[in-house]
């Protein structure tokens, strides 16, 4: 058996490992295990060097800075990397986010990622904002790839108590 794959350049250490695999076809499932596989350590041919794409969506649409959201309804965070997203939850290294630089709120992210099907380079996580007040707020979300390439983006939101009532924001007058 040779097999590549991309994994988090300082999370092995070249020696014997153990490997749990699935595949699957048109007409057919497999799977297996290796008990003394080795694993020669990092790919010299590496050639990412970008951290991950991060969009921030809200109910279908990505958002942009100024805009209204709604605290009953969760924010999408959506990872794309060619290496994949770094999922080991190291210090520095994990999904998180920080609202007003962590000082309203911070947390790790990491647990709630998931891949999309079929894919190693692009998933996604829902963040809930029950824990945020109401206002004005910096929402910095912090991601990192298998190559420890890592980004962020930031974006100011408005946060409103969720409702089912009609509320207007940002009416201007204007004459005729």
């Amino acid at each position: 058996l040779n097999l590549s794959s991309a994994t988090v350049s300082d999370s092995l250490a070249a020696g014997s490992g153990r490997f749990i695999g699935y595949s699957t076809s048109e007409s057919i499932d497999a799977s297996g295990a290796g008990q003394r596989m080795q694993v020669s350590g990092r790919n010299a041919e590496l050639s990412d060097s970008a951290g991950p794409e991060i969009r921030v969506l809200y109910k279908g649409r990505e958002l942009r800075d100024g805009d209204r959201i709604s605290k009953g309804s969760p924010l999408i965070l959506a990872l794309k990397d060619e290496s994949g997203i770094n999922t080991t939850g190291s210090p520095g290294y994990q999904v998180a986010l920080e609202v007003d630089a962590g000082t309203s709120y911070s947390t790790d992210l990491t647990p709630y990622f998931r891949y999309n099907t079929d894919s190693y380079q692009e998933g996604s996580l829902e963040v809930s904002l029950n824990p945020v007040s109401e206002g004005l707020h910096s929402f910095r979300f912090r991601a990192a790839d298998n190559a420890l390439n890592a980004s962020r983006t930031e974006i100011m939101l408005y946060v409103s108590q969720s409702g089912t009532s009609l509320s207007l924001a940002n009416v201007l007058n204007y004459p005729n």
